[in-house]
C-alpha cells in the first residue's frame, strides 16, 4: 500500500487539530479530569512526531539553509 505525502499530510494536519482541542482540555478542566486529558495528551504525541519525524522532517535534511538545525 502506497500513501502519498498529501495524505500524511491532510493526517497530519487533522492531528494538530486534535491537539489543539485536547491541549484546549487540559487547560480547562481542574483536578482528575486535567490529568485524564494530560495522560491522553502524552500518549497521542508520539503517535504523532514518529511519522512527521520520518516522513515530513527526515533526519537528513534535519537543517534549515542557513539556519539552526530543526531536530536538537
Amino acid at each position: 500500500m502506497t500513501i502519498s505525502v498529501e495524505q500524511i499530510t491532510s493526517t497530519l494536519t487533522d492531528q494538530h487539530h486534535q491537539i489543539k482541542t485536547i491541549m484546549e482540555t487540559v487547560v480547562t478542566r481542574e483536578g482528575a479530569e486535567r490529568a485524564t486529558a494530560y495522560a491522553g495528551l502524552c500518549r497521542f504525541l508520539p503517535a504523532h512526531v514518529a511519522p512527521a519525524r520520518c516522513c515530513i522532517h527526515p533526519p537528513d535534511h534535519g537543517r534549515v539553509e542557513g539556519g539552526a538545525p530543526v531536530f536538537p
